[in-house]
């Protein structure tokens, strides 16, 4: 068997066989958990360093993410993940220089690397 069928293989029978909660812990303690030290000692390392970071906006962020992280929402990964990310700029192509790359590919129905279009930009 090719590796790539391997792996497709593998992964129909993870799909098949999903471990239960209890399951699911048992496999990612040691992993969240060496997460979470991580996180908790460049908290500490930030704070003994000299000088403020109080009004710093990604503080914010992050302390933002961790409030999420606590909650019992079943979509905590979408929510850090909003959190961290721009709002969706229409003009983005103009700021990066693309706006006659992406109006070109528009105009002949397939986005800037051949891919369909997109008729509508994402929702906010």
């Amino acid at each position: 068997m090719c590796p790539r069928h391997f792996v497709l293989a593998s992964v129909n029978r993870y799909i098949m066989t999903m471990p239960d909660a209890a399951g699911l812990l048992d496999r990612e303690f040691l992993e969240i958990r060496a997460r979470l030290l991580q996180v908790a000692a460049a908290f500490d390392r930030i704070g003994r360093a000299p000088g403020s970071v109080d009004r710093d906006p990604r503080l914010e962020k992050l302390q933002r993410a961790l409030a999420v992280l606590q909650s019992s929402d079943p979509n905590r990964a979408e929510q850090i993940q909003l959190i961290f990310s721009r709002p969706y700029d229409a003009g983005w192509p103009e700021d990066f220089g693309l706006g006659a790359i992406v109006r070109t590919a528009g105009q002949n129905g397939s986005g800037a690397n051949g891919s369909p279009a997109r008729k509508n930009p994402p929702p906010k």
